[in-house]
């Protein structure tokens, strides 16, 4: 019996970026764990809601994501995986990168742990 997951139409996109994201992970011989970030309720954006809600809502032209990536591998396959993110038919800008040094038994010296926080625009 295979398990199923069932998405909406609106997450549909998501789905194929986070597919493309682990494509490119395995081409560029790096680990990656991913996590869809949601946004944080705060007084700021309730009180933007609220005022936004007598402002009739243009259509958008993009729908948008954020994205946690953690990544372990060398720091070349590091930059080989932003240089194949860098040419999907996503735009992806970047909000922030952590690189760390990892001892392993093996390779001290190659082995890094990285973390990107990225948003992801896409077409809705």
């Amino acid at each position: 019996m295979v398990g199923a997951t069932i998405i909406k139409d609106s997450e549909s996109g998501k789905l194929n970026f986070l597919k493309e994201v682990e494509a490119i992970s395995d081409k560029t011989f790096n680990v990656l764990e991913a996590n869809i970030l949601t946004e944080t309720v705060t007084r700021k954006n309730v009180k933007n809601a609220t005022a936004s809600k007598d402002i009739k809502k243009e259509p958008s032209l993009y729908s948008d994501f954020s994205l946690n990536l953690r990544l372990r591998g060398t720091f070349l396959t590091l930059l080989n995986m932003l240089v194949e993110m860098e040419n999907m038919p996503y735009y992806n800008n970047i909000d922030s990168i952590f690189v760390s040094n990892l001892v392993d038994g093996k390779f001290p010296e190659l082995t890094t742990d990285s973390s990107i926080k990225l948003k992801v625009f896409m077409k809705p």
